[in-house]
């Protein structure tokens, strides 16, 4: 992820589990070469609201 930083100016982003992070990816962080860490459990209401939209709709019948 360094070489593709350094080279080739991309950015990285990690999706975690909290608590199920590895030390790695934490001195990654530090070291600036990830971008940023985002958690699971925080985007959870997203896709709560996402599978309720989608749900098919129940039909009224007399």
């Amino acid at each position: 992820i360094r070489y593709l930083k350094e080279k080739y100016k991309k950015h990285c982003i990690v999706f975690s589990a909290r608590g199920h992070i590895g030390r790695e990816v934490i001195d990654a962080k530090n070291d600036e070469v990830i971008d940023d860490i985002f958690f699971a459990e925080d985007f959870e209401y997203r896709l709560k609201r996402r599978r309720a939209f989608f749900r098919p709709k129940k039909s009224f019948r007399f």
